[in-house]
């Protein structure tokens, strides 16, 4: 398994290991063998709405 989109700033490879429901959600538990991070900031998801990463202030 790999992947890597136009919009994410992110690529892995490696393979599904285990699929769980939670509710209306679906978690994915994979065995990472190989990553990379592009340069873009990364969309966070809090609070029902979606941020983006590089316009958050740290907590204290």
């Amino acid at each position: 398994m790999s992947g890597r989109t136009d919009d994410e700033p992110h690529e892995y490879g490696g393979g599904f290991r285990e699929r769980l429901q939670a509710g209306t959600h679906t978690i994915f538990v994979c065995r990472v063998v190989d990553a990379d991070v592009g340069d873009r900031t990364p969309m966070i998801y809090s609070s029902g709405g979606f941020f983006d990463g590089g316009a958050l202030t740290a907590l204290r």
